[in-house]
């Protein structure tokens, strides 16, 4: 028996924030979809640009990002969801 077999590594697997595939903890992007992982995360799925973007350029067309990034949690998502919403609502009475 040898000592490799006795003692093997095991690295945390966990999931693709977006495709659900199986990876190493340790990845930085999937090698499924190519997406980037934890710190490689596209700048635009950030939570600060996600609001940026929303009140300066897109409006209520930054909701998609802010439900497919992984960044924020489901009540976050609702709240930053309405918030924009209303935010957004406001402005345009003032159109």
């Amino acid at each position: 028996m040898s000592v490799a077999s006795t003692f093997e590594v095991r690295i945390p697997v966990t999931s693709c924030w977006r495709c659900g595939h199986a990876i190493d903890s340790e990845d930085l992007y999937c090698r499924r979809c190519e997406t980037g992982q934890g710190p490689r995360l596209a700048w635009y799925y950030r939570p600060v640009w996600i609001v940026l973007l929303a009140f300066t350029a897109l409006g209520p067309f930054a909701l998609p990002l802010v439900w497919r990034t992984p960044r924020l949690s489901p009540s976050a998502k609702w709240i930053t969801s309405v918030v924009v919403l209303a935010i957004v609502s406001t402005a345009l009475r003032f159109v």
